[in-house]
């Protein structure tokens, strides 16, 4: 079972509802941040100073009166509207932007040579690095496409929570696999899938040279990806 770890954060606040935001933060989005919550003061930069190096969420103040949220990055925002916490559409969007957020922080994966995506526990789309799939034709995804359902229910079944299928790779040198792993809080509540496309080739060449071993015969000439028997799960 994968654990997230979750982020500490450092939060300012110099009232009351603002106060409240970083406590409903704290209680719903556990499993992404730990917030020490912070009374803020006329001296808050010189308080923020000595956590120079630590992760913030702070409030923009100027003279509207919406709720604005800093990330950290004032260019990062988000803006709370009134009743937040029964809104919808607004805790969807406050869940895709804290995940995305914390994705950000915990690996440079726009970088990362394959695809990655991230999915919300509905089974929505979060993060997509465009990485290579496997495929020299392939296009980038739609934001809005959703997880298919059955790939989902089968991860919440297995034991491992972890679902590996077979792609067919674009070049021979490759042995690429499209690899499925939910993501659970350390008090099992489930919080989405983890899919990365994995290389394996690598991994074999590191592994049969350190056990003397050889490869033969195996290759996948399937037209699509094709659910593993089990061979792999282990990477």
């Amino acid at each position: 079972m994968s654990m997230l770890e979750a982020l500490t954060i450092q939060g300012y606040y110099q009232n009351q509802e603002e106060k409240e935001v970083l406590i409903f933060l704290n209680t719903h989005f556990n499993y992404l941040f730990q917030i020490t919550i912070k009374q803020s003061n006329d001296n808050r930069d010189d308080n923020k100073h000595q956590d120079a190096q630590s992760l913030t969420f702070d409030f923009k103040r100027d003279t509207s009166q919406d709720l604005t949220l800093i990330l950290s990055n004032p260019e990062n925002t988000i803006t709370f509207p009134q009743d937040y916490d029964e809104k919808a559409s607004f805790l969807l969007s406050l869940a895709r932007k804290l995940t995305l957020f914390y994705h950000e922080q915990i690996a440079h994966l726009d970088y990362y040579p394959f695809q990655v995506k991230s999915y919300s526990p509905s089974g929505d789309l979060v993060y997509d690095n465009h990485g290579f799939d496997g495929s020299f034709f392939s296009f980038h995804t739609d934001k809005d496409q959703k997880l298919e359902p059955w790939i989902q229910e089968q991860l919440k079944t297995a034991s491992n929570h972890r679902l590996t299928m077979s792609v067919p790779a674009a070049s021979f040198d490759q042995i690429l696999m499209q690899d499925y792993q939910g993501l659970y809080a350390k008090d099992g509540t489930f919080h989405g899938v983890l899919s990365q496309i994995v290389n394996l080739t690598p991994l074999l060449e590191t592994y049969l040279k350190e056990s003397g071993q050889a490869l033969v015969g195996w290759s996948d000439t399937t037209s699509g990806a094709s659910i593993s028997n089990g061979d792999f799960d282990d990477f």
